[in-house]
């Protein structure tokens, strides 16, 4: 499952993740959070919140990229995440994504929104 956060600093898209994630839930709600916010020309910053429970089903994730992870006006993306296995790949996932990229601890959530929610 992927919802939306709101409890971020303004000019920050939050996301979060857990349980069992599928390239449906990604269309339905990444998607579309990303289309309206790239209305708007402005940096696309993103706090991503991975629950421990997260793993993510098979499926065709390329199509339901459809393209979001190679935009320009990526700026910065927060990991924030317990999870040992999501810890150590971000540093690999975030040669796909053109942005500033960090990964927090749950307990430094606050840290990772002040980070992301910079110019």
């Amino acid at each position: 499952m992927i919802e939306l956060v709101d409890d971020v600093p303004s000019g920050v898209l939050g996301l979060r993740a857990g349980g069992l994630v599928t390239p449906d839930d990604y269309r339905s709600v990444v998607r579309p959070a990303f289309d309206s916010w790239l209305e708007e020309p402005r940096p696309l910053r993103v706090l991503a919140i991975v629950d421990d429970d997260f793993e993510y089903a098979d499926g065709d994730w390329q199509d339901a990229s459809g393209g979001v992870l190679r935009r320009s006006e990526w700026h910065r993306l927060g990991v924030v995440t317990d999870n040992s296995w999501v810890r150590r790949m971000a540093p690999i996932g975030s040669m796909f994504v053109p942005a500033r990229t960090r990964t927090f601890r749950m307990h430094r959530l606050h840290d990772a929104k002040t980070w992301v929610g910079r110019p």
